[in-house]
């Protein structure tokens, strides 16, 4: 059985309060708490007007030889703080069983643009520290060290909808049995810079949105919500308190545009059908629609249509409001902000109305809960609500809740975990695109390096991905309209789905699924875009790479060039991300999200993209791609295909305590190694091979790709798991695959040959 997942405790920070009771008040009332940007840098030709947070309330403190950490981790501490509180959780003392899952839009924009105006000054110098301040991964590693959390971390980059998948994969993480509690919320951090950006897309409100109604347009805020999950069979034993229950988590992808929604409301209707199929509702059940509701014409158009599709006739008489009128469009805190609202809502007995709501404009025909003080739906629909949040790079996701007293004893999913197989590979690498250039480059005596200086380093030599790959795949894939990053990740998920079998006609392609790792989340569009409005006094040039600046903006890509419209999401996990992406891409299948999905990582040479002083330890760096095919066993076995192993255990474990680059200790590198091995069945000795650092601990020989490739800081793991994949025939074979970070993660995947060919 499914384990079920209940909220315990629920924290927030926004411009209409810095606690759950002055929040709750105003979101109740309806009261806007947007006020008027005055910022010398910026000269707007609109009112623009946006949801600003005051003193911050106190929260615990990082150490004194942390570095100084950007404003939205002030945000995220803060709500945390409160969240953790609430629930009495303790989490130090619950190891690895406890994770946290940040979802953030911005993250450390401020910090970057500093680094990048140094960088125009001549000044720009990026050590360690700095690199660390500058990462989308500093709050979740913040988090784990104030609370000591000591399991699953990661941060989502999905931008506008990160705080809800945030909590969905927190979710996940409980139900695959990887966790027994998680904090998961989003924060973000109001900044100049993306305000401008939102100008450029004429995106911004005259004065006081107003979703749904007149005038069009958004506005702006700032904040950050937390939610603690946990085992409802934990909160029982424990005695806790439940607040609400997460009952089901969906998303998709438009695979239509960077940045406009999907006008027909296709891809949000997914999201939303594919959270209530993860819940087991039909949805009569559902009594209220929390909307993503920013106040553009394109967008609250979309989500109207979206809804319809889904409910139908019902839709004209089902409840649906939006809270960015009141404390603004938070970006990566939004969905996490609004399913608080929602929540603390329906404890008080009122629907969240649609603050500055006049009349419907235009494609608009909902109830959109006009007025305060509406009592919520007393019959047994009041008791299930939605939570919608989409996004840049055409991210949806959907997250379905129920009220406290929906959760008894008896309610919980007949099904059992998914078995996850590894169906197909996809590289690219220094040496070319494909399994034999890989196996080429393996079998030299090194990468050829170039020359590279970026702003900030001293000049190294790094392996670079030649511009210029498979002309045919370049033609077929479109892949000269693409940024370096979108083409290689664009390459490398292609080739897995051809060595899989995969042939991606259109309702193939509709159910496959995406998940990409980063390890800085820097991005060669960041790198011209906020040095350029820098260059030019915050006067803004051209919009054109805006809405490619934020992180999920590749995996966005890759979408959309190859029609993938399954569940998908971007992280970032700092080095290793391609081997935390299997793990959190093997998770979602195991939790019956999809039947096949790419996970993988990419690795572009941006300026601030390498994050220490290189060359490090006498391995260059090097840029690459490559995406591993995971695939349902079933799923596999009824289309014929074949397996390169079977994903047999999986563990993970942060290190909590010391300084914010330390890695974990060879003992728990080992212990999380021996936890993967034994929910695999096996031990060490049963072991044919293994990378990465837990090899030598188990008393195995490295396979050392990174000294014959270079070091990529996200792919390196997966492509050491594909050699050992590679040189793993005849079959039975098993192998495990490694890592330890300076963002603190340590993870092992087991890989097994239980099952290899179809029919």
């Amino acid at each position: 059985m499914r384990p079920r997942v209940v909220v315990t405790g629920l924290g927030v920070v926004s411009s209409a309060g810095v606690d759950r009771q002055a929040f709750l008040e105003t979101v109740a009332a309806g009261r806007s708490c947007l006020t008027q940007v005055n910022d010398p840098r910026y000269q707007p030709s609109l009112r623009v007007m946006a949801g600003l947070v005051g003193k911050l309330p106190q929260v615990p403190g990082l150490p004194p030889d942390w570095p100084a950490l950007d404003r939205f981790v002030q945000l995220a501490l803060a709500a945390a703080d409160q969240a953790l509180r609430q629930a009495g959780v303790a989490p130090a003392g619950m190891g690895c069983r406890m994770g946290a899952v940040l979802g953030t839009c911005s993250g450390p924009t401020t910090l970057i643009e500093e680094f990048y105006q140094a960088a125009l000054d001549g000044k720009a110098e990026l050590s360690d520290g700095q690199a660390f301040r500058m990462s989308y991964g500093s709050a979740v590693r913040a988090l784990a060290r104030v609370f000591s959390i000591g399991g699953f971390t990661s941060t989502v980059t999905t931008a506008c909808s990160a705080g809800i998948t945030a909590i969905g994969t927190g979710a996940d993480l409980i139900r695959s049995g990887l966790c027994d509690a998680v904090l998961a919320g989003g924060a973000d951090a109001y900044n100049i810079s993306t305000q401008i950006g939102f100008d450029g897309l004429k995106a911004p409100s005259d004065g006081p949105s107003a979703p749904f109604s007149k005038p069009t347009g958004l506005c702006l805020g700032e904040g950050s919500a937390f939610f603690v999950l946990e085992r409802f069979d934990c909160v029982k034993q424990r005695g806790g308190s439940i607040l609400a229950e997460v009952l089901g988590f969906g998303t998709s992808n438009d695979a239509i545009h960077c940045s406009s929604p999907d006008a027909s409301g296709t891809g949000q209707s997914l999201a939303v059908v594919r959270s209530l199929e993860d819940a087991g509702l039909d949805r009569d059940r559902v009594g209220y629609v929390n909307a993503h509701g920013t106040g553009t014409l394109a967008n609250d158009k979309a989500e109207t249509k979206a809804i319809r599709r889904v409910f139908g006739d019902k839709a004209a008489r089902l409840p649906v409001s939006s809270q960015k009128a009141v404390f603004g469009h938070t970006l990566g805190a939004a969905g996490a902000l609004e399913a608080a609202a929602t929540v603390l809502c329906h404890e008080k007995g009122v629907l969240p109305p649609t603050a500055n709501f006049t009349e419907a404009r235009e494609g608009c025909d909902l109830d959109y809960v006009a007025k305060a003080g509406r009592p919520w739906p007393d019959d047994s629909r009041g008791h299930v609500w939605i939570k919608e949040s989409f996004a840049f790079g055409g991210h949806d996701a959907s997250l379905v809740l129920g009220a406290a007293q929906s959760a008894e004893p008896d309610r919980s999913s007949p099904l059992p975990l998914a078995r996850v197989c590894i169906a197909g590979i996809g590289l690219v690498t220094s040496a070319g695109a494909g399994r034999e250039a890989f196996l080429r480059l393996l079998s030299s005596s090194g990468p050829t390096l170039s020359e590279c200086a970026p702003p900030g380093h001293v000049p190294f030599r790094a392996a670079l991905v030649p511009d210029e790959l498979d002309p045919a795949l370049e033609r077929r894939l479109g892949l000269r309209r693409m940024d370096k990053a979108g083409a290689l990740g664009t390459v490398a998920a292609h080739l897995a789905l051809v060595d899989a079998g995969i042939v991606l006609r259109p309702d193939v392609a509709a159910g496959v699924g995406l998940y990409l790792g980063h390890s800085s989340a820097s991005n060669a569009a960041e790198a011209s875009f906020v040095p350029d409005l820098l260059r030019n006094g915050y006067v803004l040039q051209s919009v054109a790479e805006f809405p490619f600046v934020v992180p999920n903006a590749t995996a966005g890509t890759i979408c959309r060039s190859l029609g993938l419209r399954g569940h998908n999401a971007a992280f970032c996990f700092g080095d290793g991300a391609g081997l935390m992406s299997v793990l959190a891409g093997a998770v979602a299948i195991q939790n019956r999200h999809t039947s096949m999905l790419l996970a993988g990582a990419v690795d572009v040479l941006t300026q601030r993209g390498w994050g220490v002083p290189l060359p490090d330890g006498g391995q260059a760096p090097a840029e690459g791609a490559v995406f591993f095919l995971l695939e349902e066993e079933e799923h596999l076995r009824q289309r014929g295909g074949r397996s390169l192993g079977h994903i047999g255990g999986l563990a993970v474990a942060t290190h909590a305590g010391g300084s914010w680059s330390q890695r974990p200790a060879a003992d728990t590198v080992r212990s999380v190694a021996e936890l993967a091995l034994r929910q695999a069945g096996m031990d060490a000795a049963a072991l044919g091979a293994a990378c990465g650092p837990a090899a030598s601990l188990l008393g195995h020989v490295t396979l050392g790709v990174a000294s014959r490739m270079g070091l990529a800081q996200a792919c390196d793991p997966l492509f050491e798991l594909a050699s050992g994949l590679f040189a793993s025939s005849p079959f039975p074979r098993t192998l495990l695959g490694s890592l330890s970070t300076r963002q603190g993660l340590t993870a092992s995947v087991i890989l097994d040959s239980l099952f290899q060919e179809g029919s």
